[in-house]
């Protein structure tokens, strides 16, 4: 089966950088890509009551300013996402991060192609 990822972030580098490294780290991934924050509102959604994602590659800057907010909404449009996210940002960006996030996974940009690799070797499995 392949694996359903998303990437979201406004930055194009750091997309199309995301978007490379997924596309050589999983051959045969269906990777999409969500350039703004109500993209990634409309794509994270459950559809038809199920989770559409393996992994979800998300900008700390899409939940930056309402991060309470953030995660309720994400909880009420899919519950089950909420293992498959993966916040990335820069190393002291994710460090002062409030602790209502620290139940998310994280990954600091510029990441190491090893830590990268552990990071979706350890993402739960699709559900």
């Amino acid at each position: 089966m392949r694996e359903k990822i998303l990437v979201a972030d406004d930055d194009m580098l750091s997309l199309q950088f995301m978007y490379d490294v997924l596309e050589t780290t999983f051959k045969d991934a269906n990777i999409e890509r969500a350039l703004s924050q109500p993209t990634f509102w409309t794509k994270a959604a459950a559809v038809d009551g199920q989770n559409p994602w393996d992994m979800i590659f998300l900008s700390l800057e899409y939940v930056r300013e309402d991060m309470a907010g953030f995660l309720a909404k994400i909880k009420a449009i899919n519950p089950d996402v909420m293992p498959k996210i993966i916040i990335t940002g820069q190393k002291q960006d994710l460090e002062s991060r409030p602790e209502e996030l620290n139940e998310l996974r994280f990954l600091t940009i510029p990441f190491s192609l090893d830590a990268f690799e552990e990071m979706v070797k350890g993402a739960p499995a699709a559900g």
